[in-house]
């Protein structure tokens, strides 16, 4: 497995476990659960860690993704 693919898995599953870890709950729902914000915070840190691990090429070819 290339090392892009390998980061776009960590970064669909880092989004996957936010969308199912909060659904069904509101703003104020996470907001005021810490172990919502806790599991949400790190998720997001995954999510950045790998995209910052794309490789220049990869984000070449797909320009339009910011």
């Amino acid at each position: 497995m290339s090392r892009d693919s390998g980061s776009l898995l960590d970064i669909v599953e880092a989004a996957r476990t936010i969308v199912a870890f909060t659904q069904g709950m509101e703003l104020t729902g996470v907001l005021d659960n810490i172990a919502a914000q806790a599991v949400v915070q790190y998720r997001l840190i995954v999510l950045g860690e790998a995209v910052k691990r794309l490789s220049p090429a990869f984000r070449a070819t797909h320009p339009d993704v910011p």
